[in-house]
């Protein structure tokens, strides 16, 4: 949860924003994780997921990640403009 906490901070100090999508960053934010990739947020949350897989090994705790990555993936193209 530190990498939240830390692309939080990044947002609000640097993009004057937040990672809402109602109170998005007013400036683009190349600091901390975001310099690294573009989604910082779902990354974390991607790896937390992997995490409960090795936690606790079971088929339906294995197709969590994958269906939170579809999800995601969906999400993030029916939202965002492409360029």
């Amino acid at each position: 949860m530190g990498h939240y906490h830390w692309c939080c901070w990044n947002f609000t100090v640097q993009g004057y924003g937040t990672p809402n999508r109602f109170d998005l960053p007013r400036e683009l934010v190349i600091v901390g994780l975001c310099y690294y990739v573009r989604n910082p947020i779902y990354i974390g949350a991607a790896f937390v997921l992997i995490g409960c897989v090795f936690w606790s090994p079971s088929l339906p705790i294995l197709l969590m990640p994958v269906i939170c990555f579809a999800a995601a993936f969906l999400f993030v193209l029916t939202t965002r403009s492409l360029i």
